[in-house]
């Protein structure tokens, strides 16, 4: 955060970070992935439950989040710390459904950074997990 007097930081970590774990279906409803993956959702919703603008959604969805201010790397195994880690289980998933990770990272400086370790990675796609990040820098 910026003081009196200072115009600028480089580097540093990202400020705050929002991690979402979603799988999106039109075959399999969530009371199944919630069983599959022993972990109760955050949210959840049917194919056509109306969403806040009264439209019909066009599929059904499963989600669990972390936030805070802590690196992704961190939410994100979090995320995966929270489901079964059952390589048959995801293949189950994954065949029917798009599973994902998406983080939106907000800064309140320029030029933050972030890494994530091969382990990570590694299980992400031996899962058949996709990640995606979002970056917004909001000024002072």
């Amino acid at each position: 955060m910026r003081t009196p007097g200072h115009l600028v930081s480089v580097g540093g970590p990202i400020d705050e970070t929002d991690a979402s774990l979603l799988i999106h279906s039109h075959a399999i409803v969530p009371e199944e992935i919630t069983k599959l993956l022993n972990c109760v959702p955050d949210r959840s919703h049917h194919k056509g439950d109306l969403n806040k603008s009264g439209i019909p959604t066009r599929s059904h969805l499963w989600w669990i989040e972390e936030s805070g201010k802590q690196e992704p790397e961190i939410l994100i195994q979090r995320l995966i710390d929270r489901v079964s880690l059952e390589k048959s289980v995801w293949e189950k998933i994954t065949d029917r459904c798009e599973a994902k990770i998406s983080c939106v990272l907000t800064l309140t400086e320029w030029t933050r950074g972030l890494e994530l370790s091969p382990k990570l990675l590694s299980t992400l796609g031996d899962l058949k997990i996709g990640l995606g990040f979002s970056i917004y820098f909001i000024e002072d």
